[in-house]
């Protein structure tokens, strides 16, 4: 029997064995140093929470180094010894199984988080492991972009949807001895004129300072935001009443009233200012914003550089005006207004001189509405100007109609033109487009504009008024006496007739102060070369007064009330407002 040799093993075997452990100690040297390089913490703990490794160039944000923190606890290393403390119960989650991710900030740094379990060979669970990226940049960045996005760039305010934010907030039921809130919207009066006047970079340093200003009158609690071109909101906090917010209303004011320097000019810039108080039915932050958009319309309307707070019977006009609004849409594409013709008549003869056209609308429930019942709702929705466009081209119709017999009118027909209109760029071109479709001769017709519309935006007004004469078209001063302005420019102005404001003539017997104004305008439009026509003249002591005064046109009631055309045409055919 021949004796067992022993096999032997692959001579190779024990150099390819030393090789393979070679390269797992340089794996893992390698993945080391990558884990000590890389910006993040990677750590471990067993199942006690304790640290049993903590490696990343990450550490160094938090002032710690590699293997510090092995054997610590994580209650230790965050000081607590609360369970349910973020990381912490993160942590015992993994524990039971569970991959969980969360965002913690830390010692001034915010990082991105990630914790499993660390299973051992049998696939049981024997701690954690960990991943932390540090994100604070990106939080920072985030944060610049969110602050871009929210706030306005040029006040540094928070714009509307951050105010919008705030005052949801603050409302919906009312809530036991929660103290009520109040919005006041502010706007920058007649700021597309400082723009115009002084140029874009004066206006956005003007609205910096009334930013500024605003925030002294408010404190930290409130919120202050841009809200629109040239307007501003407030959120005020711990209001009992309306007279609370309105004390703020009068300090903005006052603050404002201080004038300003703007490259080394001194502007006042006065704000109408609509304040709402927040009640039980204001649910939504549109309901109290309406309410307060509602009281600055109604400051605007009454002069602007004032406060009006809202009440009830305001919103109940607003709605009334809405009706208006969209019936005069109608009545417009229906053909439902009229042109009536009110003569002008020479004091000394009684001859018809001239006409003013003037608007009615024949509403088909209401019969017969005068101006004053639907001129402000047109004006306020801006369907004045298709109104005033139409009342031109139907008076330019009826003057070529009428034909010869309105060239020997020294002021032959005119009509009247919105301060909107002035300001409209193709008016000019609108206006000459109507004498050209109509046929009608320019100096049969004239435009009258009110002494308020020459102070808006007073140099394109200006441009406007001298282009229209240059079509051979008349224009009027209407209400001349009530605005404001300068006596001393009036002979620069392009125009051709003062008329009188009709609240000087009624008064005439009764105010001497009236009579004076009266008798003022008389002489300055007889010096300046100007006609000057009375309005408003309902009684023959008037018509005496005028003539001693030396006015020598007029218009009223005492004459004729504006008529339909073919009555027009019969005072024409005569030669005066009434028989002889």
């Amino acid at each position: 029997m021949k004796p067992t040799v022993p096999l032997s093993g692959d001579p190779r075997e024990p150099a390819r064995s030393d090789g393979m452990k070679r390269e797992a100690r340089r794996r893992d040297a390698h993945l080391r140093l990558l884990t000590e390089q890389m910006p993040a913490i990677v750590w471990s703990t067993d199942a006690d929470l304790r640290f049993t490794s903590c490696l990343g160039a990450g550490l160094e944000g938090l002032d710690l180094r590699p293997r510090e923190q092995t054997c610590r606890s994580l209650f230790e290393y965050f000081a607590t010894d609360d369970a349910e403390f973020l990381p912490i119960a993160a942590h015992r989650r993994a524990l039971m199984g569970e991959a969980v991710h969360f965002e913690l900030t830390w010692s001034g740094r915010a990082f991105a988080a990630h914790v499993e379990p660390l299973r051992d060979a049998g696939g049981a669970v024997a701690g954690t492991i960990g991943v932390a990226l540090d994100i604070s940049e990106q939080r920072r960045a985030e944060e610049q972009l969110l602050h871009v996005i929210r706030h306005d760039p040029l006040t540094g305010l928070p714009n509307r949807a951050v105010f919008i934010e705030r005052l949801q907030r603050r409302l919906g039921p009312p809530v036991q001895g929660e103290e009520r809130v109040a919005v006041l919207l502010v706007d920058v009066d007649r700021f597309k004129a400082i723009n115009a006047g002084l140029g874009h970079s004066a206006g956005d340093q003007v609205l910096c300072e009334i930013a500024r200003r605003l925030g002294r009158c408010v404190t930290s609690r409130d919120t202050l935001a841009r809200f629109g071109e040239d307007g501003f909101a407030i959120l005020i906090h711990g209001v009992e009443e309306g007279e609370d917010a309105a004390r703020v209303a009068r300090w903005i004011q006052r603050d404002l009233a201080v004038p300003m320097t703007v490259d080394g000019r001194q502007v006042v810039a006065t704000v109408s200012i609509g304040v709402a108080l927040g009640t039980a039915s204001h649910r939504l932050p549109e309901h109290l914003l309406r309410d307060a958009d509602t009281a600055l319309n109604r400051a605007k309307a009454l002069g602007r550089a004032r406060y009006e707070l809202f009440d009830e019977n305001m919103h109940v006009r607003e709605v009334a005006l809405l009706a208006l609004e969209m019936e005069l849409q109608q009545a417009l594409a229906r053909g439902q207004f009229r042109v009536c013709y009110q003569p002008i008549v020479s004091l000394e003869t009684g001859a018809v001189a001239g006409f003013e056209a003037l608007a009615r609308w024949q509403h088909p429930l209401r019969g017969l509405l005068l101006p004053a019942e639907f001129i402000p709702a047109a004006e306020e929705s801006g369907l004045i100007l298709e109104l005033d466009h139409w009342m031109l081209r139907d008076a330019c119709r009826q003057a070529r109609e009428w034909g010869l017999a309105t060239r020997e009118l020294p002021f032959g027909l005119s009509v009247n033109l919105a301060a909107k209109g002035l300001s409209q760029r193709d008016l000019v071109d609108r206006v000459g487009l109507a004498l050209r479709e109509t046929g009608v001769e320019a100096r049969r017709m004239g435009l009258e504009v009110t002494e308020g519309a020459l102070l808006e935006d007073a140099e394109p007004t200006r441009a406007t008024l001298t282009a229209l004469r240059a079509l051979d078209l008349a224009v009027s001063i209407d209400d001349f006496g009530t605005g404001r302005s300068s006596l001393s420019h009036l002979h620069d102005l392009p125009v051709d007739t003062l008329k009188i404001d009709r609240s000087f003539v009624a008064e005439l017997a009764r105010r001497r102060e009236s009579a004076e104004i009266v008798r003022t305008i008389v002489r300055l439009g007889r010096g300046l070369g100007l006609g000057v026509i009375a309005e408003g003249v309902e009684t023959e002591e008037q018509r005496d007064a005028l003539r001693d005064m030396g006015c020598d046109h007029a218009q009223g009631y005492l004459y004729a009330p504006p008529v339909p055309a073919e009555a027009a045409q019969r005072m024409l055919a005569l030669g005066r407002a009434r028989p002889a």
